[in-house]
């Protein structure tokens, strides 16, 4: 049987570039994840002693009514990132635990990333890859294993490479890649760029890190609680 080698070369170029657009997901996503986890650890450890900080601070500007209600706003909005922090049930891991999830999640995302499967399978990829993504999160190892076991027992999806045959298809398939690949890329220099990963790069040791802001928020508290006092 004759099979054109022009569709074998699309095809395989497909391969690749959901490859590499799976890569590039992955990478996004961990520093997402790192991004969030300096954020909830930034809430759980200093949250309520900026909240304290923020409302004598309103309590200071209770004159100038410009000001008070720009203290009230920042109170209000911190008081819902606070509230939110609180709510979510993210695990203790190991080093190494951590090390086995990340495996197994990547592992993971290459059988259901909704980018890559055919579009018949689209709907339902993405449901399982909301629910793995969600588990990383939590670093919810067990849940991260127990999806990935999923997959790897029968219920992974077939990729768009392996349904498409007819050339404008493959093209067309190919060039929405690209352009998926194009954003991503973008996105992460995004992320790389933000005010709060430049942050987190320059840290060397999250405890000491947190432990210096700590006093100095504490010592910033009492000099607050001193004016509201004399004042």
């Amino acid at each position: 049987i004759w099979k054109d080698p022009e569709n074998a070369a699309l095809k395989l170029e497909i391969k690749q570039l959901e490859n590499q657009l799976n890569a590039f997901s992955n990478e996004k996503i961990e520093l997402e994840k790192i991004t969030l986890e300096f954020e909830h650890r930034y809430t759980m450890e200093l949250g309520d002693t900026i909240l304290k900080i923020l409302q004598l601070n309103k309590q200071l500007n209770k004159d100038d009514a410009e000001k008070y209600e720009e203290a009230k706003k920042q109170e209000e909005e911190f008081y819902e990132q606070v509230v939110e922090e609180k709510k979510k049930n993210i695990h203790e891991l190991s080093k190494e635990d951590k090390k086995e999830m990340k495996r197994k999640f990547r592992n993971a995302t290459h059988l259901c990333h909704p980018d890559k499967v055919s579009d018949e399978f689209v709907e339902e990829a993405t449901r399982v890859f909301i629910e793995l993504k969600k588990a990383y999160d939590n670093n919810d190892l067990s849940r991260v294993s127990k999806l990935l076991n999923q997959l790897e027992e029968g219920k992974a999806f077939t990729t768009r490479s392996d349904t498409i045959s007819d050339k404008e298809q493959l093209r067309t398939a190919i060039q929405r890649l690209r352009l998926q690949i194009q954003t991503l890329e973008e996105e992460i220099t995004t992320i790389k760029e933000s005010e709060t990963y430049q942050t987190i790069l320059d840290i060397e040791e999250w405890d000491d890190y947190f432990a210096g802001l700590k006093e100095r928020l504490n010592n910033h508290l009492e000099e607050l609680e001193m004016q509201v006092t004399q004042g």
